[in-house]
Formats: structure tokens, C-alpha cells, sequence
């Protein structure tokens, strides 16, 4: 059809391999340095101590398109210091920081945090809030079952009275 433009997925390659002059399809995205890696590299890619513990996505998991986690990595860092990461949280301010905002800006705030900390307290208070729903729910179910019972004997004591 003339004038329609008909939509195909972008070609990806291997960044390494790209940097190297090659065209290699990559088999998979390394979600920490925003790179498509190609079977060879991935190799290289998990020898490397520093980077052994990156989030891998795999062949069925790659993204067409890196923009929403180009935009989650954003969120990891300091607005005011762009080029380091958030791991402070001030409850003060209701901000979370980094190490120079901390040093600059909250060495005076009161029970600053460790983010990872935070997070796990976090889901720590979900699973607690998960456990008591479920238990609010038992209990319920018990009281019901109870004044059913209740009420069948209720029943048969009237009939016997009777």
C-alpha cells in the first residue's frame, strides 16, 4: 500500500561486538549496563567479578526497545548528584539521597536510613499485614462456623425440650 508504513521490530545487535565492527544478534540484555550481549560476550560479561551479579534478561525476555529501563535506571540516582546513586533514605525530609547529599545536606537530620534497609522493612511489614489479613480471615470463617454449630444445637436441644 502506498503511503502506509508498516512497522518492524528494530534490528539489535551485541554492543561489544558492535564496538568491535561486528554485527552479532544478541541473545541477551544485561538490564545494568543497558547492553544487548550476544552468546560469546554473555560469557564474558559473567567472568568479570564486577559485574557477576547484573540482571540478565534472556533470549524470550529482551526488549525491542531499552527506553523504560533507561528511565528506571534514572530513578536510582540523585537528582542533584546525576552520576551517583541513591542509598540514603531522610525521614526528616522525606527524601531519598545520596552519600555527597548526606554529607552536604542531612548531616544533621535524625534517623536517616539505609535504602536497602528500608526496603526490607518494607516488605517485612507487608508479609506481617498479609499473615494478620489471613489470620482475620480464619478467625471469621471459625466465629461462622461456631454459631452455625451453636445454632444446630440450639435446634436440637429445643427439639428434645419439645
Amino acid at each position: 500500500m502506498a503511503g502506509v508504513k508498516e512497522e518492524t521490530a528494530p534490528i539489535l545487535k551485541c554492543g561489544p561486538c558492535m564496538f568491535d565492527g561486528s554485527t552479532v544478534e544478541p541473545r541477551y540484555f544485561c538490564v545494568d549496563c543497558l547492553e544487548y550481549l550476544c552468546t560469546e560476550c554473555i560469557r564474558d560479561h559473567r567472568r568479570n567479578k564486577l559485574l557477576r551479579e547484573h540482571k540478565i534478561l534472556e533470549e524470550d525476555e529482551i526488549p525491542q526497545d531499552i527506553q523504560l529501563f533507561e528511565e528506571m535506571k534514572k530513578l536510582s540516582y540523585c537528582n542533584k548528584h546525576s552520576y551517583v546513586e541513591i542509598d540514603q533514605y531522610c525521614p526528616s525530609h522525606d527524601v531519598l539521597i545520596c552519600t555527597f547529599c548526606l554529607q552536604n545536606d542531612h548531616r544533621l537530620c535524625e534517623g536517616l536510613s539505609d535504602i536497602s534497609c528500608v526496603l526490607e522493612d518494607v516488605s517485612r511489614r507487608k508479609n506481617v499485614e498479609q499473615h494478620m489479613h489471613d489470620l482475620r480471615s480464619k478467625c471469621k470463617a471459625n466465629n461462622t462456623e461456631m454459631m452455625q454449630t451453636l445454632e444446630e444445637a440450639q435446634n436440637d436441644i429445643n427439639k428434645v425440650e419439645t
